[in-house]
């Protein structure tokens, strides 16, 4: 470091003046050659403290140490730009933000020689990136576009934070995925200058079909009387998974009834839902008999209503049943 001071009686004027540089070491002195193990800076330790020229650079908020050895005592270390990189008092380099700083370090034999480092603090990078939670949704059909909805990422950048991302992620169709086929597919993710990949199936439809029962307007019909709801699942077809539901409560066993739900689960995602109807189970315990009957008289008299899965239980058409449809019932309690 230099230091100026003007007179205080000075003229104005231009003025030039001479810096000299005096070597504090004899040519030929032994030096020893010494690597930084954090970034290769070399720095030579002996009679004259020098260290090459080639920058040293790292992301911030990362640390860098120099190691001196060969009995070198280090009076006093520095950097000119403590906003950039700052330095303790044992020659740890801590990278602060973005820019450039020299690092300086006075000692040796007769604790005046002087060793320079160039330090350069880049922006970090991301180091690694991994999968910490896949999105909610992971299967899909032909045509669909991706939904990245609870996909969560953890990055590692090379200065050893740590964060995780939900947002900000960029996957383009077509260029990153492509649902034109089925099969299990890979999607690239991007999050900032790094990618990684999510594995999804796709599938040429969803949706439940039987060959047993109709599927038809939301509605399962042709489903017998005393069908237990084990045997009812198994004569559905669907990919995905299948639960059966009375009202909110999900049903495990038993008979199924007329006025049930199905829903259809992908991902964890209800994509379908329909009803059950019974055949002649009016009065919704899966059974088909005598109350069923009264129940449908009522129904036609206008004494009670009838919902839509009861109709269809029934074999109605109409907004109420007829005499037909009690026919019907009747024949099914027989037949029963």
């Amino acid at each position: 470091k230099a230091t100026f001071a003007l007179a205080e009686d000075i003229e104005d004027g231009d003025y030039t003046f001479d810096l000299y540089v005096e070597d504090l070491f004899a040519p030929g002195d032994k030096t020893s050659d010494i690597q930084s193990k954090a970034y290769d800076c070399s720095v030579w330790v002996g009679e004259r403290l020098e260290i090459y020229p080639d920058d040293v650079e790292g992301p911030y908020g990362s640390e860098i140490q120099l190691f001196w050895t060969d009995g070198k005592q280090i009076e006093n270390w520095d950097s000119t730009n403590e906003r950039v990189a700052t330095v303790d008092n044992d020659g740890n380099v801590k990278l602060i933000s973005i820019g450039t700083a020299t690092i300086i370090a006075i000692g040796g034999v007769n604790g005046k020689e002087t060793a320079y480092c160039r330090v350069t603090v880049r922006e970090r990078s991301i180091y690694f990136l991994n999968v910490e939670e896949n999105p909610v949704k992971t299967d899909y059909v032909i045509g669909d576009s991706i939904d990245l909805s609870g996909l969560k990422l953890r990055v590692d950048y090379d200065n050893y934070d740590v964060e995780y991302a939900d947002s900000g992620f960029v996957c383009e169709q077509g260029a990153d995925y492509d649902f034109s086929t089925p099969g299990e597919k890979y999607v690239k993710v991007h999050f900032g200058d790094s990618w990684t990949y999510i594995k999804v199936t796709v599938h040429d439809s969803y949706g439940m079909s039987s060959s047993v029962y109709s599927v038809q307007d939301g509605y399962i019909t042709g489903v017998s009387p005393l069908t237990e709801i084990s045997e009812f699942i198994e004569n559905l077809t669907a990919t995905g998974e299948i639960k059966v539901y009375s009202g909110e409560e999900e049903v495990n066993g038993g008979l199924a009834a007329t006025g049930m739900t199905v829903a259809l689960n992908l991902s964890g995602t209800t994509v379908q839902t329909l009803k059950i109807a019974v055949t002649g189970d009016v009065n919704c315990d899966g059974e088909c008999n005598i109350f069923d009957l009264i129940r449908i008289k009522k129904g036609a008299a206008g004494m009670v209503a009838l919902d839509g899965a009861q109709l269809k239980a029934a074999g109605a058409t109409g907004s109420y049943p007829n005499a037909q449809d009690i026919i019907r019932v009747q024949k099914q309690i027989i037949d029963s």
